[in-house]
C-alpha cells in the first residue's frame, strides 16, 4: 500500500496580518519601482516553505491600504468580495507594497493559489492590476537531486523496456491516462493519498503497470517523460467525470482537456499530479524516476487531442494554462528541477483546421499568447515537446517538404526546417529568466507504406538523416521517435521499429525488426556511419555535410557497444564463488522488465540449497509484456562492485516450469539472457537456449575477454519463448 501525506509544518489557519513594507534589496526595489511607472498591481509572488511574500505597487491608485486576497486557480477576480484578505500592509510613498503571510492555511497549500491587490482608500476598493501567481520558489522539492545527464538525444516513446535496454534509448515518453489511474471514490485495495486534506485513491493495478514500464526505463539510466493524458472512460468508479473539463464535447475528441474550472476537478487534479509527483520523485526511485511531464496532447489541434469544446485561443490558453501550471507546481514540490511541457503539431504559422480557428490554433500564436499570458499571471518555466512529423505523414521524404522554409512564417515545421523552432524561441519575449524555452521533440515518426524492401529502407533512411540533423542542432534535448511497434489502428501508419503480430488480437503486438531498428540500435555507436550507409543515395548526397554543414563524425560514438560474451550450458566449474544462494531472503534480486514480482521458494529440487528465487510476470503489467516473446526476469545491483577477474564465468541455474509451454504454439524455444554491468555504461550481453525438460538449466557466461568484469556493479537475468502467444506465469 502506497500512502504518503503532505508534510505541512504546522496545522493552523492563518488570519489576516498586518505587516508594513519590507526592506528591499536595492535592485528589487528599482525592479519594482520600475514596474511601478508602467502598470499598477502585484509585480511578483515568491513563496517560501512557510511563507509567501507578495510585492508590487498602486502605480498612481490612491491608497491608504492594500489588501492581498487568495483566490483558487478557477476563479474570478471579482470573488474576492466576501472573503477576508489574507494580509493587509501599507504601502510606502513610492507605492511600492509588500506582504508576507502564512503558505498554509489549515491543509491548504497557497503555493497553489492566485493574488490580487486591492487598494483601499476612502471607503473606496480597487482591484490593482491582474491575478497573480507564485512565480519565485525559494524552497527546495522534496528531492533536490540535479536533472539527470543523458549521453545523447536518441528516444523512443517506449512500449517494450527490455527491447528499449538493447536499443540504449536514453529519452522515454510513456502515456499516462489518469482517467486510468485515478478513481472518483473509495474501492477495496485501492491506494490511498492525501491531498488538501482529503483522501483520494488510485487504481492499484494500473499505478503498478505504470511502474513496471518506468522504473526499468529509469533504472537503465533512460530519462522518463510521461505524457498526461485523459480519455473518456466508461468504467464506474473512473475519475473520469471530475476531471473531464466541463465544456469538453465528449464524443468528439480522443483526448480531452482537464477540469481546472471548477474547484472539485482543480482538486482531483492537483491530488493527481501531487500523487504522480511525489511516487516518481522519490530519492530512493523505488517506483522509479520521472524527470519530465508534457501536459496534453497536441492542443493546437485542441478538438481532437485536447477537446476543450468551442473556444478562442485566449479562453482556451485559460484554462489550459492552470492545468500546466497546477502540473508543474505539484510536481516541482516532489522535484526541484523537474520539466514540464506543451505539445504542439508539426503546423506553425497555420492550423490544422484554418477555417474553423475556435477548434484549432496556429501554434505560434498559441506560443506567443501563452507567454504572454504566464508572463502577466507569474511566469514559469514550461517547455515546448514538438512533433514534427513530415509535412505528408505518409511520406517520410521529408527533405521534399514544399511548406516546410526557412523563414519564421513557414506554414510547418518538419525535420527539413527544424532549426527555426529554437531560432524562434530564442527571441527575449518568450524567454525564461533570460533563458531560452527548452525543446524536445517528443513524438514523430517515418512511415513504411509497406514490408517490402524500398519503403522499409526509405523508412530507415528518413530516421538516419533526422537524428544526425538534431543531433547537430543547437537547442533541441531530445528526439523521442513514434513508435516502437506498428500499431494496427493507427489510420495505415506503420511507424514502427517492428512490425506489428498480425496473429494477436491486440493492435501493437511486437513482431520482425525491420531496417530502421537496426540504424536506431548502432546510430549512436561506432557503427554509426557504417549502418547509414546507405541512406545516402535514397536521400540523393554524397556526404551527410552536404545537408548537414556541422555533423562531424568523431561525435558520433555516444554509446559503448555491448560486449557478446560466449555461453555454455550445463558447464562444470571448479572454484566458484556464491553471489546469491537465497538462504535469507531474496539477496537484493528484484522484479525487472515485464516482472511484477520476486520471491524465494523452498524447493527440494534446487540445484544447491533448498532455496529458490520465483519471478512473477501473471499481473499489474502492460498488455504487451506477456507476449511471450518480451524478455522477463530480475536483476541485482550490488552495493560494492563485485571484481570478476580471478572467476571470470558467471554460473546462472535457471528452470521454466513443466507447464509453462502448455498454452504455446508447437515449436516454440525458450531462451535465457544474462546481462552483466561495468564502469561507463559497459554491458556484455550472454544469451542460451533453454530446454524445459531439462529441469534446472545451467547457464554459464564467459567474461574472460571483457575488460570491465573487474567492477561488476548489477545483474540482470532474463527468459523469453519464441511464439507469439501470451505467456504470463
Amino acid at each position: 500500500m502506497f500512502h504518503r501525506t503532505r508534510w505541512c509544518p504546522r496545522d493552523r489557519m492563518i488570519a489576516t496580518v498586518l505587516v508594513a513594507a519590507l526592506a528591499l534589496p536595492a535592485m528589487a526595489v528599482l525592479a519594482l519601482s520600475a514596474y511601478a511607472a508602467q502598470a499598477p498591481g502585484i509585480a511578483t509572488v515568491s513563496a517560501a516553505a512557510d511563507a509567501i511574500t507578495v510585492r508590487g505597487s498602486t502605480g498612481d491608485t490612491p491608497a491608504e491600504s492594500i489588501a492581498i486576497y487568495a483566490l483558487g486557480g478557477w476563479q474570478r477576480r471579482g470573488d474576492y468580495s466576501g472573503q477576508s484578505p489574507v494580509a493587509t500592509t501599507v504601502p510606502g510613498s513610492d507605492g511600492i507594497f509588500s506582504a508576507q503571510f502564512g503558505r498554509f492555511g489549515g491543509d491548504h497549500d497557497r503555493f497553489y493559489d492566485k493574488f490580487i491587490a486591492v487598494a483601499q482608500s476612502a471607503g473606496s476598493n480597487t482591484v490593482l492590476g491582474p491575478a497573480r501567481f507564485v512565480d519565485d520558489v525559494q524552497f527546495l522539492g522534496s528531492n533536490d537531486q540535479s536533472y539527470p545527464a543523458a549521453a545523447g538525444k536518441k528516444g523512443l516513446q517506449i512500449q517494450m523496456t527490455d527491447d528499449a535496454e538493447v536499443l540504449g534509448v536514453q529519452h522515454a515518453a510513456i502515456n499516462a491516462r489518469l482517467d486510468r489511474l485515478m478513481l472518483k471514490e473509495f474501492a477495496l485495495g485501492a491506494i490511498e493519498f492525501s491531498s488538501g486534506g482529503r483522501t483520494f485513491y488510485f487504481d492499484t493495478s494500473a499505478v503498478r503497470a505504470l511502474d513496471s514500464s518506468v522504473k526499468p526505463l529509469s533504472d537503465n539510466g533512460a530519462l522518463v517523460t510521461l505524457i498526461l493524458t485523459l480519455h473518456q472512460d466508461s468504467r464506474p468508479n473512473s475519475a473520469w467525470p471530475v476531471l473531464v473539463h466541463p465544456d469538453a464535447e465528449v464524443g468528439r475528441g480522443t483526448v480531452y482537456a482537464f477540469n481546472t474550472a471548477t474547484s472539485e476537478g482543480v482538486a482531483y487534479f492537483t491530488a493527481a499530479m501531487e500523487f504522480l509527483g511525489q511516487r516518481y520523485s522519490r530519492a530512493d526511485h523505488e517506483y522509479g524516476r520521472v524527470v519530465g511531464y508534457i501536459v496534453g496532447n497536441e492542443i493546437d489541434a485542441q478538438e481532437t487531442w485536447y477537446n476543450m469544446g468551442r473556444k478562442p485561443l485566449a479562453a482556451f490558453l485559460r484554462d489550459y494554462s492552470r492545468a500546466l501550471r497546477i502540473v508543474w507546481q505539484a510536481a516541482r514540490k516532489a522535484y526541484t528541477n523537474v520539466r514540464v511541457y506543451i505539445s504542439l503539431t508539426h503546423y506553425w504559422t497555420q492550423s490544422i483546421k484554418p477555417d474553423d480557428p475556435e477548434y484549432a490554433y496556429k501554434p505560434r500564436d498559441l506560443v506567443g499568447a501563452l507567454a504572454d499570458l504566464t508572463a502577466r499571471n507569474g511566469d514559469f518555466p514550461w517547455a515546448v515537446a514538438y512533433h514534427p512529423y513530415p509535412e505528408n505523414a505518409f511520406d517520410p521524404a521529408f527533405w521534399n517538404d514544399e511548406t516546410a522554409t526557412s523563414d519564421v512564417d513557414t506554414i510547418r515545421i518538419t525535420f527539413k526546417n527544424i532549426e527555426v523552432l529554437p531560432r524562434y524561441l530564442a527571441q527575449n519575449r518568450l524567454r525564461y529568466r533570460g533563458q531560452p524555452r527548452r525543446i524536445i521533440l517528443s513524438e514523430q515518426g517515418f512511415h513504411s507504406v509497406d514490408y517490402t524492401d524500398a519503403p522499409l529502407r526509405l523508412q530507415a533512411a528518413a530516421y538516419a538523416y533526422a537524428y544526425y540533423k538534431i543531433k547537430f542542432t543547437d537547442g533541441i534535448d531530445a528526439f523521442i521517435l513514434h513508435r516502437h511497434i506498428d500499431h494496427q489502428r493507427e489510420g495505415g501508419l506503420r511507424l514502427g521499429l517492428r512490425t506489428w503480430d498480425p496473429q494477436h488480437a491486440r493492435p501493437a503486438i511486437p513482431a520482425d525488426r525491420k531496417p530502421i531498428y537496426e540504424v536506431f540500435n548502432y546510430i549512436d555507436t561506432e557503427r554509426s556511419l557504417e549502418v547509414t550507409e546507405f541512406a545516402k543515395p535514397i536521400i540523393g548526397i554524397a556526404d551527410w555535410k552536404d545537408v548537414i554543414p556541422t555533423f562531424d563524425p568523431a561525435k558520433l560514438a555516444e554509446r559503448p557497444l555491448t560486449y557478446l560474451a560466449p555461453v555454455r550450458l550445463d558447464a562444470t566449474l571448479t572454484d566458484e564463488r556464491v553471489i546469491a544462494d537465497f538462504e535469507n531472503g531474496s539477496d537484493g534480486w528484484r522484479p525487472s522488465d515485464n516482472a511484477n514480482a520476486v520471491e524465494r521458494k523452498a524447493s527440494s529440487v534446487a540445484p544447491s540449497g533448498s532455496y529458490t528465487l520465483k519471478v512473477s510476470f501473471d499481473r499489474d503489467l502492460q498488455p504487451w509484456s506477456y507476449h511471450n516473446r518480451a524478455w522477463r526476469g530480475t536483476d541485482v545491483v550490488f552495493d560494492q562492485p563485485v571484481d570478476a577477474r580471478a572467476r571470470p564465468h558467471l554460473s546462472v541455474w535457471m528452470r521454466i516450469p513443466d507447464s509453462a509451454d502448455d498454452n504455446f504454439k508447437p515449436g516454440n524455444v525458450f531462451y535465457a539472457k544474462v546481462r552483466v554491468y561495468g564502469r561507463g555504461g559497459q554491458v556484455a550481453d550472454g544469451m542460451g537456449r533453454l530446454d524445459p525438460t531439462h529441469g534446472w538449466n545451467r547457464l554459464t557466461v564467459d567474461l574472460s575477454g571483457w575488460q570491465q568484469r573487474s567492477a561488476i556493479s548489477r545483474i540482470k537475468v532474463w527468459a523469453r519463448g519464441s511464439s507469439g502467444d501470451d505467456w504470463k506465469g
